[in-house]
């Protein structure tokens, strides 16, 4: 065994060398051009709605109330927002000279990596060592994945979770063992199997109703006492009210309620506490072997699922993915691990998403509502008209994907699902790639089409259904390197290489040619990012706003007076503290101002002060992002 384990360490090294390569280039390239990237639209209220979240443990033990952030943020796990807020703070202990924001941004670019070591070994399932790389690398270089990955506290960080989710998972259900620990259902007495169905019956139905149940209980002790207050402690509830209390009618009704739920949280962690003890004796007792299904794996596989659920309401597809593989591997045989991994799923999830712990069952529902029919009231530009998002019309998506994607990746994906449908139909091989292809990409992706759903700021909100495209485009570049032919005239491992390298060069040379604004990318099928400039959105998200405030750093004179538009707290980061801000949303609004900062997107440029000189542009490729202007009268 010694001399064993060495070789296979050393060969599973060599193997992955090149991802090794990947992780480390990217980690680079990622720490040295972080602080190109501005801060985006929405983050500000992201990690204030962190900070909320985070304060909501202590008010929930102390107080028996969470803090609400409002306008739908709440619907949104804070999970991983908390964790990157609370190590950025940390981290500028040690890098002062830092911006919070930039701290933040180099912990996305570390995320991010395990999307892309997740996405590898989901890969290596179904392809050859070297077309995994390679769809790996087609899959990261991808401009629009890219750029957003500097700069997205929503959408990357969940795809990565959802992919960091699945490979887990699927690892935990290769795991599983041919026999389940302990003796055979049929062998086991009926008294045996009665106590079993009658134990855990008992504790599902208790843990359900601890959980799911206390948005129930939470109205029952506040209608209670609201009833008992206004009886003047008549009747039962009262007298044991009045009792308890020395200021009975006194104080307001409110203290009463907060109180009562204070005393339910408690009891509701005592009684959970003690149904796990109870179930764990029970088991440990009658049937010790069973707890071998507690591996480290599939532990970690269902914490991964829980903190990917508790970021976006739409993780539980992955769990979904992942049962689905194990009972498809395993059969019924899978049915325990199952059990237990959605269980622990749902725990890290309910510990980590405060929001819900009012009523876990109504607020799920409301998040899930919420997220399938986003509430978002702007304007999004699509093939140069502006519309509402109930307004896109069916191609939306379709058009989209195919614009904001490399050349190579559709034909290679097309290849590859028409190659290997025809080989599922001829051998039946590989139908678990199918499968997992048809739940996870075509059926959501088929749905969001037929019902229109509310998208804007392009496709970002479906990244995590698009990995799947990458697999399929590795299949079809698996069946193109295998046609090349081998011998004396053709050296294949270079032909190899050469014919990766021509896949992956429009996505590389995008990103040096867009630095720092690769998530703005249309191919050139609509004629690059030029061809789409007020066509369809570029810069949404305002990150263009750091290069310019820079400029204006370098131009304006001390104390000048700046309206900035559309997101005027991005200008704030990064301008001089001695120049003046002004925007809409401020309540004072001078008569004139020295310098002029505006987005293009919803034609701002063109909108605010129209008859200011442009002294700047941020733009790429003729297509420009943010402009500096100077009104005529302050030259």
């Amino acid at each position: 065994m010694n001399n064993i384990m060495p070789e296979k360490l050393k060969n599973n090294l060599v193997e992955h060398l090149p991802l090794i390569f990947l992780i480390a280039a990217s980690l680079l390239i990622g720490l040295l051009t972080v602080r190109a990237y501005g801060e985006s639209w929405d983050e500000l209220k992201f990690y204030k709605y962190a900070d909320d979240a985070l304060a909501s443990y202590g008010a929930w033990l102390q107080k028996g109330e969470i803090i609400p952030f409002g306008n739908t943020y709440d619907n949104y796990g804070p999970a991983f927002v908390i964790i990157v807020q609370q190590t950025a703070r940390a981290l500028q202990r040690l890098f002062p000279g830092w911006l919070l924001s930039d701290l933040r941004h180099v912990l996305y670019v570390l995320f991010a990596q395990l999307g892309t070591i997740s996405f590898y070994f989901i890969a290596r399932r179904w392809l050859k060592p070297f077309t995994a790389i390679a769809a790996t690398l087609l899959f990261v270089t991808q401009p629009v994945f890219w750029g957003h990955t500097f700069f997205s506290p929503k959408d990357i960080p969940f795809m990565t979770s959802f992919l960091a989710s699945l490979a887990l998972g699927f690892r935990a259900a290769g795991a599983i063992p041919q026999r389940n620990p302990g003796p055979a259902w049929g062998s086991l007495p009926c008294t045996d199997r009665r106590k079993i169905l009658i134990v855990s019956g008992l504790w599902l139905i208790s843990l359900v109703f601890i959980t799911y149940g206390a948005g129930l209980i939470f109205s029952l002790i506040s209608t209670t006492i609201r009833n008992a207050y206004a009886s003047n402690g008549n009747g039962l509830a009262g007298s044991l009210l009045k009792s308890a209390a020395s200021d009975f009618g006194t104080a307001p009704v409110e203290i009463y309620i907060r109180k009562g739920n204070l005393a339910f949280i408690w009891l509701q962690a005592g009684a959970f506490t003690a149904s796990v003890g109870m179930i764990t004796w029970f088991f440990a007792r009658k049937f010790p072997a069973l707890f071998r299904l507690f591996t480290p794996g599939l532990v970690l596989a269902a914490a991964a699922l829980g903190l990917c659920t508790s970021t976006r309401i739409l993780g539980p597809l992955a769990g979904l993915l992942v049962g689905i593989f194990m009972l498809k591997t395993h059969g019924k045989q899978a049915w325990p691990t199952l059990l237990l991994y959605v269980l622990i799923a749902q725990f890290i999830m309910y510990i980590t998403w405060p929001y819900l712990w009012p009523n876990p069952a109504g607020r799920l529902v409301e998040s899930l509502q919420v997220m399938s029919r986003y509430p978002w009231e702007g304007q999004l530009l699509f093939n140069g008209a502006y519309l509402s998002p109930s307004e896109v019309p069916w191609y939306y998506l379709p058009l989209l994907l195919g614009i904001q994607f490399t050349e190579p990746v559709w034909p290679l994906f097309f290849t590859g699902l028409g190659l290997g449908l025809w080989q599922w139909a001829r051998t039946r091989r590989q139908g678990d790639l199918y499968t997992l292809l048809g739940v996870w990409m075509i059926l959501p992706l088929a749905g969001l089409i037929v019902i229109r759903a509310p998208l804007y700021d392009n496709f970002r909100q479906i990244f995590f259904l698009l990995p799947p495209v990458f697999l399929l485009a590795g299949v079809g570049l698996e069946f193109i390197l295998e046609k090349i032919p081998r011998g004396a005239r053709f050296n294949q491992p270079l032909l190899w290489v050469i014919t990766v390298a021509l896949a992956l060069l429009p996505g590389i040379w995008a990103d040096l040619r867009l630095h720092p604004y690769q998530y703005t990318y249309y191919n050139s099928f609509i004629g690059g990012v030029g061809g789409a400039f007020r066509r369809f959105e570029t810069d949404y998200w305002g990150i263009s706003y750091r290069e310019a405030s820079l400029k204006l750093n370098q131009t304006a004179e001390p104390d000048a007076a700046i309206w900035v538009s559309g997101p005027a707290h991005l200008g704030q980061v990064y301008l001089r503290d001695d120049l003046r801000v002004y925007s809409g949303y401020e309540n004072e609004r001078l008569d004139t101002y020295d310098y002029v900062l505006s987005l293009t997107r919803y034609e701002a440029d063109l909108k605010e002060y129209p008859e200011a000189d442009i002294i700047f542009r941020v733009e790429r490729d003729k297509a420009a992002f943010a402009v500096i202007k100077k009104p005529t009268h302050n030259r």
